[in-house]
């Protein structure tokens, strides 16, 4: 969320999450990886690759569902809390949230 890119602008791209202190923003649990939130179990997604590819230390966490995702985002909207996910665009959540991207490097056969 744009909350968090004013507050830690290093956020922008993916090495501002390679600040242990950075990925501590995301941990459920003090000391734990930091959470990035996947939705519905069906979608082909890719940041398991891109965790383990850039030395990130997140897990990714799956919630089961589109639903269960845009509640974890509307809870941590509200109450302005750190929160990593995927949704693509255009989706109907971007009208409602104001999310910014994070710039990751192109992909290449080496980096997939």
């Amino acid at each position: 969320p744009s909350y968090l890119r004013r507050a830690h602008p290093e956020l922008a791209t993916w090495e501002g999450f390679k600040d242990p202190a950075n990925a501590a923003l995301f941990a459920a649990t003090p000391g734990g990886k930091g959470q990035f939130m996947h939705g519905d179990r069906s979608w082909i997604q890719y940041e398991e690759a891109i965790i383990n590819n850039r030395g990130l230390d997140f897990e990714v966490v799956r919630l089961g569902s589109e639903e269960a995702l845009l509640a974890d985002l509307d809870r941590a909207y509200k109450q302005e809390q750190p929160i990593l996910l995927y949704l693509w665009t255009p989706h109907w959540a971007h009208t409602l949230y104001d999310l910014v991207p994070v710039e990751l490097p192109e992909a290449t056969s080496a980096s997939d």
